[in-house]
């Protein structure tokens, strides 16, 4: 049978072959290593994990790097190694093939590596798997590079995004002032009036929230959206555009009369008062909302400001460290973190009297997050590209 992949590099005519992976791969044993991981190490260290590389550390020179696979035998991850001495531990498997280029091979061990869910040895169960991949090593070359330009293109966007999270949680250290102080330790040009501290109680006024399950939730239908506090907690940020974002609404409209008076208004907070960890007290500002009904849903505790706030200041700092900080020892629970009204009432908001400020403040956060935004999904385009072209550029 005659084989071809459905997208081919220019000027590349010829049938792939066919064979098992066992076939073709060439398997090294591992080497152990025998000294702790460390930053400064000489060697490359490998091992099992989601996280294969932990470190450096003193080893033996080991295996053309250019040229072999790193496959992880119980997790399926696969890593190209980055310097020409490593060395690994057991659980990992270092491939090559003869006559095939490096890149070629970890894309086309990409494209048919097994599913982790439910195998106990992957290893076994690749060799087995029939591959098909092309004879010609000029085409081998050309599609290695691409995947390899593009991993690099991912990469680069990945680490952008994480240089700009390390940015961004810097800033929401110093553009707020720590507890219990009246300034900054970063300021914009113009500002030096010291802040305003307000008790919680004295800032906020608490709404009602409804304790709806997912369950009496959907994303079909329906005219009244719910904030789930799982969604505040994973999937938004310090600002919730409601026009932008997709919430779940009610599977029944109706009960929107038992929460006419919790209907949320843009610049309302709407803050997660339980959680598994110590993100208990994360919280999104409400914005966006032109005629929407927007309910707080389960395990949340939504307030509205009694003074006026310029939009997004608030979002950015009860999520930085000057706020949330407050928090941390009025948690309660074991397995479940949680946060009470009541201990929320004494807590301190910080903020500048002058509007101005606060407008500078809340911009420079709302961009650097939309940066972050942009190189995120930049990255998840990418990674879509790259499976469409595993699936079409292989067989």
């Amino acid at each position: 049978m005659r084989t071809y992949p459905k997208i081919r590099i220019k000027g590349f005519t010829d049938p792939w072959e066919q064979s098992k992976f066992g076939e073709i791969l060439k398997v090294y044993p591992f080497k152990p290593y025998l000294a702790e991981p460390c930053d400064n190490g000489q060697y490359e260290v490998i091992q099992q994990g989601n996280v294969p590389v932990v470190g450096y550390a003193d080893g033996s020179p080991c295996y053309d790097y250019e040229k072999v696979t790193v496959f992880g035998d119980h997790t399926v991850s696969l890593y190209k190694t980055k310097s020409p001495f490593f060395v690994a531990s057991d659980g990992v498997k270092i491939l090559s093939a003869d006559n095939m280029d490096g890149n070629f091979l970890y894309s086309l061990l990409e494209r048919y590596k097994p599913k982790p869910e439910g195998y106990k040895r992957h290893f076994s169960i690749l060799k087995e798997k029939i591959c098909f991949f092309s004879p010609n090593s000029e085409e081998q070359l050309k599609i290695g590079l691409f995947f390899s330009k593009l991993d690099n293109l991912i990469t680069l966007h990945q680490r952008k995004c994480e240089s700009l999270k390390l940015v961004k949680k810097s800033f929401l250290e110093k553009l707020f002032p720590k507890d219990g102080e009246k300034f900054p330790e970063l300021r914009f040009k113009g500002f030096t009036d010291p802040w305003e501290q307000r008790k919680f109680v004295e800032t906020f006024d608490f709404l009602p929230n409804n304790s709806l399950s997912r369950a009496q939730l959907t994303y079909e239908n329906g005219t009244v959206k719910n904030v789930h506090y799982g969604d505040v907690l994973i999937k938004f940020g310090e600002l919730l555009d409601v026009g932008k974002e997709e919430l779940p609404n009610l599977i029944d409209d109706s009960l929107i009369k038992n929460y006419s008076s919790a209907v949320l208004k843009n610049g309302d907070i709407v803050i997660a008062d339980a959680a598994e960890d110590e993100t208990v007290g994360k919280c999104s500002e409400i914005k966006g909302i032109k005629d929407e009904k927007i309910l707080s849903g389960l395990h949340t505790i939504p307030v509205r400001p009694r003074f006026e706030f310029e939009n997004g200041y608030l979002g950015y700092f009860m999520n930085s460290h000057s706020y949330h900080d407050q928090l941390l020892p009025l948690i309660q629970g074991t397995k479940v973190s949680s946060i009470s009204k009541k201990v929320l009432e004494n807590t301190v908001i910080s903020y500048p009297a002058s509007s101005s400020e606060q407008e500078k403040i809340a911009t420079f956060f709302e961009n650097l997050t939309n940066l972050i935004t942009l190189h995120q999904r930049k990255c998840e385009a990418l990674k879509s590209a790259k499976q469409f072209f595993l699936q079409n550029m292989f067989v």
